[in-house]
């Protein structure tokens, strides 16, 4: 799904993406192996940071905790 707004990630002003949450931890949010974590779990980013957080495997616990930070900052900015 792709939305007019701007990347919690670098800014970039234009179509966003929604990134669903896939850290570590996103069994505990979802239902079960194959399903994506729910709907409120995302992150609005432009196509280039939705690409890179899909190519990131460098650090699995970092890559996770930017992954929870980019939510967090997306749902903040929708709560305004």
């Amino acid at each position: 799904m792709t939305k007019q707004g701007d990347c919690v990630n670098c800014g970039k002003v234009g179509e966003t993406e929604l990134h669903h949450y896939n850290g570590d931890r996103k069994f505990h949010f979802s239902f079960g192996r194959g399903s994506k974590v729910p709907d409120f779990m995302v992150a609005e980013l432009c196509r280039k940071c939705h690409n890179d957080v899909h190519q990131t495997i460098d650090d699995r616990v970092a890559d996770s905790e930017q992954q929870f930070f980019l939510i967090m900052k997306t749902m903040f900015r929708n709560e305004k």
